[in-house]
């Protein structure tokens, strides 16, 4: 924290799934003249899948996190990629109840953060996918944003 150059998170909308970012470096990038951060306050915390299941529990936890980057590609506002993403966490939590990772999923929900602007957007935004065989939908969701 405290280590990088204001200029860089300029104007910029932040998503970390880095663990513990949101106590700390959230904060301080907004303080720098971020525009909007989110990430998760406590430990990201996820579960392999069970063999045998019928739901891939890991990949939920791949998916809840990851809306946020897909609602802002498509043009959310931050607030309302926010909210998307804790109704997707809700979702994944129904699809497995009294499991590890509904626990788990949980946990995640409830460290998932937001600060800064609310009305931060990215634009302008494209979409693009990251190999021929890869949709963007399907990448890890460690992106930084342009929101000039």
């Amino acid at each position: 924290m405290g280590f990088y150059n204001p200029a860089e998170v300029q104007n910029k909308a932040i998503h970390l799934l880095s663990c513990q970012t949101a106590k700390q470096l959230g904060p301080d990038l907004i303080a720098k003249v971020g525009k909007a951060y989110t990430g998760y306050f406590e430990n990201f915390t996820f579960v392999w899948d069970q063999p045998g299941t019928p739901i891939n529990e890991l990949e939920l936890f791949w998916r809840c996190d990851s809306t946020f980057d897909i609602r802002m590609a498509n043009g959310a506002t931050a607030e309302t990629a926010y909210i998307a993403t804790i109704a997707t966490y809700n979702a994944a939590i129904a699809l497995v109840p009294g499991t590890a990772a509904a626990t788990w999923l949980t946990w995640d929900r409830n460290y998932f953060r937001l600060y800064g602007d609310k009305t931060a957007k990215i634009f302008p935004w494209i979409m693009l996918p990251l190999t021929p065989f890869m949709e963007v939908e399907e990448a890890l969701p460690c992106l930084l944003y342009t929101s000039d």
